[in-house]
């Protein structure tokens, strides 16, 4: 949603993506801890996992507090029509719900779709 966002009002995510890019090595590294622990839970290091947080955590924190603004339906309706949002929205979970894993993954996504009142 943000490269698109971002190709449709050029500077609107600038900020977001930033962040992105500051913190995706971390996780990438968290990523490669925890796949090489589910292996072989022999190399699980609770000093090493607390390391490899410790140096992305923070800066992953302040992105999730200041990506929220950016969310406002206010600031989407400049960007997005109704339409178009849906139609970005279902590409986006169509891509989550195709690469990530059952079990840990789909909960995120289903959450987030269940109907709300209002």
């Amino acid at each position: 949603m943000f490269p698109e966002a971002e190709k449709r009002v050029p500077g609107s995510m600038t900020s977001n993506m930033d962040q992105h890019r500051a913190f995706h090595p971390g996780l990438e590294a968290l990523d490669t801890f925890a796949q090489h622990a589910q292996t072989d839970p022999s190399t699980y290091e609770g000093e090493k996992l607390r390391t490899i947080v410790e140096q992305f955590g923070s800066s992953f924190v302040q992105h999730l507090h200041d990506e929220i603004p950016t969310l406002e339906k206010s600031k989407l309706k400049v960007i997005f029509t109704e339409e178009d949002f849906r139609r970005v929205w279902g590409t986006m979970i169509n891509w989550t719900i195709k690469t990530n894993p059952k079990l840990t993954g789909l909960p995120w996504v289903w959450a987030p779709l269940a109907p709300r009142g209002g």
